[in-house]
């Protein structure tokens, strides 16, 4: 995998969205895949991902229950790595979230962009 760089790390509660993102980077473009939705920039290059309903995605990646997913996620530090890397006509993207002491790592495997949307080209 590429190097792991720093992404900003948000949480909203009422809405159950874990948003990472690189502050210094501008999306130009998003692919959703039921509830990760990855932005890219002008690039192809990946500057954010939203998990939506991210107590369950936490719960699952844990094995413990959403009520203890979400008070982990509430806790959160404001920071946390993101590298990808192109494994043939797929995506790898593993991401570290930290919590008190602990680190959370997943890893993502999504098809990979090769093409932009026509929609994107009039940007």
């Amino acid at each position: 995998m590429g190097q792991p760089q720093n992404f900003a790390v948000d949480y909203d509660s009422e809405n159950d969205s874990l948003f990472l993102y690189n502050p210094k980077s501008k999306s130009k473009g998003a692919i959703e895949f039921g509830d990760i939705i990855l932005d890219f920039n002008n690039k192809k290059e990946l500057v954010a991902i939203e998990i939506l309903n991210a107590s369950r995605w936490l719960a699952d990646t844990l094995d413990e229950d959403e009520s203890q997913a979400k008070a982990t996620l509430e806790q959160l530090k404001k920071t946390g790595r993101i590298s990808s890397s192109r494994v043939g006509s797929w995506l790898k993207i593993r991401f570290i979230l930290f919590w008190n002491e602990k680190e959370i790592t997943d890893v993502l495997s999504v098809p990979a962009v090769h093409t932009t949307s026509p929609a994107l080209v009039h940007r």
